[in-house]
């Protein structure tokens, strides 16, 4: 590795990804971030990797010195801090109501990378880290829909193969990221708990309704699994009267859900929960819940006082 710091660089920005802070900086010295890092640190597995997950400290204790940014703030940038609070694993690896992307070798086979195309379109071009949190659908400050894909292709969102060296143009086609926006929003309850989900992760809620922020993530990702059933999904909107809307046919995780998909079950999310446990009843009722529909997941104290009081269930010879 070369000791001395990088001759440009540019300025880490508030909530941006690791990532994201690479590929500007690769591009302020007219190359490419492949080349860029390679010669940096030649055989390190970087673009290939989900990098902004796998960040280890070692290699952020070099790349701060290069880029002459505190360790503390590039492991910030990173989603470590995301994960210590979201809790432990799932079964494949996936953490809990963060986005993958599913990389394998150079393509990415998931849509895990989303943007606010208001905010490109207006200069700041950088990927910010609640992108990739699953229950952001909506930017806070324009309130607008977050897209997940190029709106000129649909491919998704490989900043750094970009062959323009501008991390706001399609990987694919060359198209302007930001070049559309759109207005249709799930309802105000979707973003009123995108809103206490970000308080409670960053550590500025102390509660979350009736939930502590010990319990809140645990609780509400045992129920986005209920929701991405798709017969669940359908009778829970039927039941508090919101629109008839399709999942696809393939029940899909939601961490690897499209945009559009978990906008709908935050939607469908904030209705179920809101007026607990009143709705919950209902909910559970109508779409004929019972303990053993919950048996293979999390069940935090608050919702386990509710769960005891739905049906048993039958079990399967």
């Amino acid at each position: 590795m070369i000791d001395d710091a990088w001759p440009y660089r540019v300025p880490l920005q508030e909530d941006e990804l690791l990532s994201s802070f690479l590929i500007r900086n690769a591009h302020v010295h007219g190359t490419t971030p492949y080349r860029f890092l390679s010669y940096y640190w030649p055989g390190r597995q970087i673009w290939n990797r989900d990098t902004d997950r796998t960040a280890d400290s070692v290699w952020l204790d070099e790349l701060g010195l290069l880029a002459d940014v505190p360790t503390g703030r590039l492991e910030a940038s990173t989603l470590l801090p995301f994960r210590r609070v979201l809790g432990s694993t799932l079964r494949n690896g996936d953490t809990p109501l963060l986005l993958s992307i599913s990389i394998f070798h150079r393509t990415r086979r998931r849509h895990g990378l989303q943007f606010c195309p208001a905010c490109l379109a207006e200069g700041r071009h950088w990927f910010r880290r609640i992108w990739r949190l699953g229950f952001v659908v909506v930017c806070p400050e324009h309130c607008i829909a977050l897209l997940d894909a190029c709106p000129a292709c649909g491919s998704p969102v490989v900043p750094h193969r970009s062959l323009r060296l501008d991390l706001t143009r399609c990987h694919r086609c060359d198209a302007f990221l930001g070049s559309q926006t759109r207005a249709n929003l799930p309802a105000a309850g979707a973003l009123e708990w995108q809103i206490h989900l970000l308080g409670a992760l960053s550590g500025s809620s102390q509660d979350v309704g009736p939930f502590s922020t010990a319990e809140v993530f645990a609780t509400v990702r045992s129920l986005l699994s209920i929701l991405t059933a798709r017969s669940m999904h359908a009778a829970l909107r039927d039941a508090f009267h919101l629109p008839p809307a399709t999942l696809p046919a393939s029940r899909l995780q939601f961490e690897h859900a499209r945009a559009t998909e978990r906008a709908l079950m935050m939607e469908t999310l904030a209705a179920w929960l809101a007026s607990w446990p009143a709705t919950f009843r209902i909910g559970a009722n109508t779409a004929s819940l019972t303990q053993r529909t919950f048996q293979r997941l999390r069940q935090p104290p608050t919702l386990r006082m509710e769960l005891k009081r739905l049906p048993t269930g039958n079990g399967r010879n």
